[in-house]
């Protein structure tokens, strides 16, 4: 009986990938969840919309990696998890999206894809805190700055104060809920045992 449902087990996934496919699923799981808050009147726009909220998760949690494995495993490690982990998260969610196009606009989104990854790892790194309970809406802290910038990218204005704030706290339980299963902690410090 064992031996039978051995055969239904994936090979061996190095944890690096394990993180990389986390990452992404908890990336592409959140966008759909808010893809009914898109504010937009045609078909393209949404699309373009909600391919651009999932780029949005990927670079949190591409950030929130990278600040956990250099707390978890130190600059050298991190750069490490960072150089194995990128290739294994940029390129196949391309593909997975818009595979079926040419190749040069498939760079271009990768080309575009890593300088806002990079631009976001700045404007991510200057939150001192993770979440303010007392003020969710503080834009200092790191969960409420992403909220902001995904209520931006879904159209959702801040002068439709109600659906705003009702957007914002949708999309801060969903990063916090994904946040929560990735367990980067422990998740890194598997990740470091095998650099």
């Amino acid at each position: 009986m064992r031996y039978w449902l051995n055969t239904f087990r994936n090979p061996e996934v190095p944890p690096v990938g394990d993180l990389a496919r986390r990452i992404v699923q908890a990336s592409l799981s959140d966008a759909e969840a808010l893809k009914s808050s898109i504010h937009v009147t045609n078909d393209k726009d949404h699309t373009q919309r909600w391919f651009a909220v999932v780029c949005e998760f990927l670079y949190f949690f591409m950030h929130l990696t990278n600040r956990f494995a250099y707390r978890e495993l130190g600059h050298e490690q991190r750069c490490k998890v960072q150089d194995q982990l990128y290739p294994l998260i940029i390129r196949p969610t391309i593909e997975s999206i818009v595979g079926h196009w040419p190749q040069d606009l498939k760079d271009g989104i990768e080309g575009e894809f890593i300088e806002k990854l990079g631009n976001t790892e700045i404007e991510y790194g200057e939150c001192k805190q993770l979440l303010d309970r007392d003020n969710p809406l503080a834009q200092g802290a790191l969960f409420s700055k992403f909220a902001g910038n995904v209520c931006s990218l879904l159209g959702v204005e801040k002068t439709d104060t109600a659906a705003y704030a009702e957007t914002f706290m949708k999309v801060i339980e969903l990063a916090v809920d994904s946040f929560s299963k990735l367990d980067l902690p422990e998740t890194l410090r598997v990740v470091g045992k095998e650099l």
